[in-house]
């Protein structure tokens, strides 16, 4: 082990620095304990830390409360303090951030089992860290520990500085597990994780074929750029069977930090742009629009890109051809009026719905298909201005109380979720844990 040995007397020093140098262990020695601080933050293959208490034993319960900081949740140090004869006190060792205290002048057998000790539990600190910040499949950092390192940039940013995080998920992926298995599945995570790795920018496994990179230094403009150079690369990963040589492809999508971000902000504007990189085919890079509502409500964004995927040739008309009546023209302008309130634009919101409306086989009126959406905001604004029967002001204000019962950060995703096309199926749950609408 690198050991930093503290120790202001120095025919103390030299006795210890003996018993430690017959073990192979290599010593770093001083007498003042600032140095022996400022050496163990500079050198982070400094394993532990031996000090000595006299002369001053409350200066030497500092040193091993200012190591113990300095090593923080991220660094293994064995901290051991070495205590007059007799004066060796376990509990004081462990409240001054000490592992352990031994009697000074250390007993040969006993300081090399308590450096025995040192080296075992070191190694499994070490190892659990590792199983607890890498991801055993890809070698990538884990989600956890890849979040915690775009936290500590985010909070470094500067007013001046700039940041991006590209988002990286593998195309098809559950086709290639589907049609050969598990083991070629994970073999595909493997050789996409080592090109993303191989960028040395800071990079994780956050999904299950989901991988994203961290780009400290780098505008939206710069981002792309390295993007776009590492989508050339990935487009060199081949998966080989007994009959096929299989071609992975990837979808990379672009966010930057902006001004007041969060950093779930900041990885829901990569995930949006992952979205628009899949629904524009696939195999390219992405960004979202810089103008859009979109990118500056990120985490709204992504809950209507799920929800909003391309309309399925096989959906059925729930209506039998008839177009929407007033009550449900209520009951969609409850919920054009929750996207406004969320962050959407009109026009989006408008399209949003008639698009939902779609997905669920409600047939746009005969005039005007293309343009369904402006007339849902004629509509609406005749609706609001008070051309509405009881009834479609009754069906209003039930969709608006059940909206009003679901938690604030679910009730987007909830309510284009359900079939707002069955009024029956808009009764808010009465479980508080329920992430939708009942269904009755």
């Amino acid at each position: 082990m690198r050991i930093a040995l503290v120790d202001p007397f120095h025919e103390a020093q030299e006795s210890t620095l003996s018993l430690l140098g017959a073990q192979g262990h290599e010593i770093i020695a001083f007498t003042d304990a600032d140095e022996a601080l400022m050496r163990i933050e500079a050198d982070a293959g400094i394993d532990a830390l031996i000090a000595s208490a006299p002369p001053s034993p409350a200066a030497a319960k500092q040193l091993c409360r200012e190591a113990r900081q300095l090593a923080g949740d991220n660094r293994t140090l064995y901290v051991l303090l070495m205590s007059p004869r007799g004066l060796a006190d376990m509990s004081l060792a462990l409240d001054c951030g000490a592992d352990s205290v031994i009697d000074a002048p250390p007993a040969t057998d006993e300081l090399c089992q308590k450096l025995r000790v040192a080296e075992r539990m070191l190694t499994l600190e070490r190892e659990l860290a590792r199983a607890a910040t890498i991801d055993q499949l890809s070698g990538l950092m884990s989600r956890a520990a890849f979040l915690d390192t775009v936290t500590f940039a985010c909070r470094e940013v500067g007013t001046r500085d700039v940041l991006s995080v590209v988002a990286i998920d593998i195309d098809n992926f559950r086709a290639i597990n589907d049609h050969y298995g598990h083991v070629l599945g994970d073999q595909a995570i493997r050789e996409v994780a080592d090109v993303v790795g191989a960028s040395g920018a800071p990079a994780g496994r956050i999904g299950g074929d989901e991988f994203a990179v961290l780009l400290k230094g780098y505008d939206l403009a710069a981002a792309v750029a390295a993007a776009e150079e590492l989508h050339r690369r990935l487009a060199d990963v081949k998966l080989e069977t007994a009959d096929w040589t299989i071609r992975v492809t990837c979808s990379l999508g672009v966010g930057e930090l902006r001004t007041g971000d969060t950093v779930d902000d900041l990885i829901k504007r990569a995930d949006l742009a992952l979205y628009r990189a899949k629904q524009e085919g696939r195999d390219r890079v992405a960004t979202t629009p810089t103008d859009s509502w979109m990118s500056r409500r990120p985490r709204l964004g992504v809950s209507l890109a799920r929800l909003l995927t391309t309309p399925s040739p096989n959906v059925k008309d729930r209506r039998k051809g008839a177009p929407p009546g007033p009550a449900l023209y209520a009951r969609i302008f409850a919920i054009v009026d929750l996207l406004i309130a969320s962050g959407a634009s009109d026009e989006a919101a408008a399209q949003l719905i008639t698009q939902r409306l779609a997905l669920a086989g409600i047939p746009a009126p005969k005039e005007g298909e293309s343009d369904w959406w402006r007339e849902v905001l004629d509509r609406r604004a005749a609706f609001r201005a008070g051309d509405a029967t009881d009834d479609a002001l009754k069906e209003y204000q039930n969709v608006v109380a059940a909206i009003e019962s679901i938690a604030p950060h679910e009730r987007v995703e909830c309510a284009l979720a359900n079939d707002l096309w069955d009024r029956r199926r808009m009764v808010a749950s009465k479980r508080p844990s329920a992430r939708g609408v009942a269904m009755h």
